[in-house]
């Protein structure tokens, strides 16, 4: 079985190492946004495309998102 909280945490420093980012909101409650920000969610995705500049991450997480979310 895969453990998805080390997979993600893998995958995140992985991305980080190549000079990407990862916001992860470990919520205890599997591969699914939590329940209350899929529309914060939605919206940060529509004002961050692919290969945005500037960069999403520069300014923090949406203060919307649960204070369990993190950049990586």
């Amino acid at each position: 079985m895969i453990d998805f909280a080390r997979a993600s945490a893998a995958l995140a420093n992985d991305l980080k190492a190549k000079g990407g980012f990862a916001i992860g909101c470990d919520s205890d409650g599997g591969h699914r946004i939590p329940s209350g920000i899929a529309a914060s969610s939605w919206q940060f995705f529509k004002d961050h495309p692919y290969k945005d500049s500037p960069r999403p991450d520069a300014s923090g997480i949406p203060s919307s998102f649960p204070s369990y979310c993190k950049i990586w």
